[in-house]
């Protein structure tokens, strides 16, 4: 079985960030859940922040998904989270999990800057927070779990579309050729 990419815990990701503001969440929403899928260089400290934190009942490592599995992830999920450290480099990416996130119609979660900071904001399809705002990202959170179903409906939508409009295969390949 292939593996996916999906939950790449390198050091990039600034995982820790996430662990800090969702640690802070966890006292007023208790049963606000992270599920954490793959693997990578930075998992071990990762998990070991997650047990100083105390959020072994909040918190839950799945290890290296089969890419026949990622869709019922994204289905299952109420929110997919994208996170990359303060970087200038990063700040022009745009990862390639984040079109599948956008394709999904699930709102995003952001903890990140640049390009993909500002195709969050303009699409309206989720929340997000500056890389490395621990803050902001905890306010987004919980912004996020206040909002309604339709709220979260409606970002997903917003996703999609955009996704449609600006990723879907024939119009990279309009783009491709002209």
């Amino acid at each position: 079985r292939r593996s996916s990419d999906l939950g790449n815990i390198g050091f990039a990701q600034n995982l820790e960030g996430v662990l800090h503001a969702f640690s802070r969440l966890i006292l007023d929403y208790p049963n606000v859940n992270l599920v954490l899928y793959g693997s990578g260089r930075n998992l071990s400290n990762i998990i070991s922040l997650a047990n100083e934190l105390d959020l072994n009942r909040n918190v839950f490592f799945k290890g290296v998904l089969p890419v026949d599995k990622i869709s019922k992830v994204y289905f299952d999920a109420d929110a997919l989270l994208i996170s990359l450290m303060k970087s200038e480099i990063f700040s022009l990416t745009i990862p390639g999990k984040f079109q599948s996130y956008l394709a999904s119609g699930k709102p995003i979660i952001g903890f990140i800057d640049g390009v993909v900071y500002d195709i969050i904001k303009k699409s309206d399809c989720g929340l997000v927070a500056h890389a490395e705002d621990c803050n902001e990202l905890y306010d987004i959170l919980v912004e996020f779990v206040k909002s309604s179903e339709l709220d979260r409906s409606i970002m997903g939508k917003n996703g999609n579309d955009y996704f449609n409009r600006e990723f879907s295969r024939d119009k990279l390949i309009n783009r491709l050729i002209n």
